[in-house]
């Protein structure tokens, strides 16, 4: 942490400030007539007509051209605006500022400016002390820049929010900046008119009876938003221009005169006077720069919205077909490919949950057995294919005869077993006779238009919840039942 009071308190802090500085306030302080204090300061100064014309262009200072000689235009400016008008050029003068220092004397001028017109909606007493507050409250950059570079670039190097920076500087100073500031201002002999609204800044509570400081420290902290308007991007704009109108207490119409009225002067001034300071834009190029922006970010954000509506549709229709290839894939596992019919696995699982509900229920369920008679004669009369299209027409018809509740499901080549809940036994025998007629009348259409006729025959076995079997026991019932309509001359049921 910097003792930066002790250093400043060592005379060897002067060494960061303008030589001339000083020797302007002693004058100020010691020659109160006007014609001591303008002959003593062309010593220090012998170009100051060349000064004063120069601060011609700006409004504070305008009417100077109007008197024929320096004594005259000294009566008309006063000392405070001549000592003003002498330590900004101090520190502008040089034909070429480092990056750095141009940027900082650019913010500090229009700051100055913009706290000086502030102030003369309040209590114009005070205008030249206000416009030397924000010209010189956060000299104590200076002052770190000079003496300890790498503890400035720690703090300011990087674009950080205000409360970071204020942190840092508690961390690395020791206080504020502006503390900072307020000391050197008082250890160089300004008035406190001058420092104290910098010390404001942070000491709130101190000099709060004081209405006159208060005034000016709002003026500093809403000629500071004000200011960052011009040298900040967009995004921060509109919340720098709700803070300063809440701090400086002047209509909102009035604010937007002064911010479309001061960087125009400050522009001229710079132009004018030839000093090597940071121009800005105008407010009302800088507002349509920020609605091109807008309208810029805004196109962006409906492209993004319309990609991000096309990777929705991607992603449900991706969604949509993971879907239907789950379901084929659970169809390839638990179906028949060729007719669509439950295979075994299927029957065992459907089987068991079917049983444990009739337990429940003490329901009965009925399990038919069937298959297609002289299924070979068909397959060596005509062919293969022909025998795969009857599969798939038997399957038809035994779903068109079941219930929703009930399934088909293929044991073997021509080989099926349906299962149906049943009330009573007499339920299982009617579906299966049903299946039985249906497919004995139904004509199956083959290749080349032909017709044939197939009966089949059926085999049925029944779970009694009172003197339960097992799925194996009941499914060798059926087939004993089967093989005993075939031995009985087919196309039969029987139980």
């Amino acid at each position: 942490m910097i003792d930066f009071k002790n250093i400043i308190d060592n005379t060897s802090f002067k060494t960061f400030l303008p030589k001339q500085l000083t020797k302007v306030l002693s004058i100020k302080a010691l020659h109160s007539k006007n014609y001591d204090f303008i002959f003593n300061l062309t010593k220090v100064y012998p170009n100051i007509p060349e000064i004063f014309k120069k601060f011609n262009a700006l409004k504070h200072f305008q009417g100077i051209s109007e008197f024929n000689n320096i004594f005259q235009q000294a009566e008309f400016l006063g000392h405070e605006k001549i000592s003003n008008m002498l330590i900004l050029n101090m520190f502008i003068s040089s034909e070429v500022l480092e990056d750095e220092m141009r940027r900082h004397w650019s913010l500090a001028t229009l700051r100055a400016m913009f706290a000086l017109h502030l102030n003369s909606f309040r209590d114009k007493k005070n205008d030249d002390y206000i416009f030397m507050s924000a010209l010189l409250m956060d000299i104590g950059k200076i002052f770190l820049k000079k003496f300890f570079p790498m503890e400035y670039d720690s703090i300011y190097d990087l674009r950080r929010s205000d409360f970071e920076v204020s942190k840092l500087e508690l961390d690395v100073i020791g206080s504020s900046i502006y503390e900072l500031s307020s000391y050197i201002l008082y250890k160089a002999g300004f008035s406190e008119v001058i420092w104290k609204p910098i010390l404001q800044q942070i000491h709130r509570s101190e000099n709060q009876e004081n209405e006159e400081y208060v005034n000016l420290s709002n003026n500093l902290k809403a000629s500071v938003r004000l200011t960052r308007i011009f040298f900040s991007t967009d995004s921060d704009i509109i919340k720098h221009k709700d803070e300063a109108y809440k701090l400086c207490g002047i209509e909102s119409n009035e604010l937007n005169k002064l911010l479309i009225e001061i960087p125009d002067n400050y522009t001229s001034f710079i132009t004018d006077s030839g000093y090597d300071l940071i121009k800005v834009n105008n407010y009302i190029s800088i507002l349509e720069n920020m609605n091109r922006n807008l309208l810029k970010l805004n196109s962006s954000i409906e492209t993004i919205n319309h990609e991000l509506d096309l990777e929705r549709k991607k992603t449900k229709l991706l969604a949509e077909k993971m879907e239907s290839l789950n379901i084929k894939l659970i169809n390839m596992a638990l179906k028949d490919p060729l007719t669509g019919a439950y295979n075994r696995r299927y029957l065992n699982e459907f089987l068991e949950v079917e049983i444990a509900r009739a337990k429940r229920s003490g329901t009965t369920i009925s399990i038919i057995a069937t298959d297609i008679d002289h299924f070979k004669k068909i397959n060596d009369t005509y062919g293969h294919s022909d025998g795969d299209i009857v599969l798939k027409e038997i399957v038809k018809i035994f779903k068109n005869c079941i219930r929703a509740t009930d399934i088909v499901s293929r044991t073997g080549g021509e080989e099926f077993v349906i299962v149906c809940q049943s009330q009573i036994k007499q339920d299982g025998i009617i579906v299966a006779e049903k299946i039985r007629k249906s497919v004995k009348s139904t004509p199956l259409k083959i290749s080349k238009g032909q017709n044939i006729n197939v009966t089949l025959s059926f085999g049925l076995a029944f779970f009694n919840p009172e003197k339960p079997n097992s799925i194996d026991q009941l499914l060798n019932l059926a087939d004993e039942k089967l093989y005993e309509a075939k031995n009985s001359g087919r196309d039969r049921v029987c139980y």
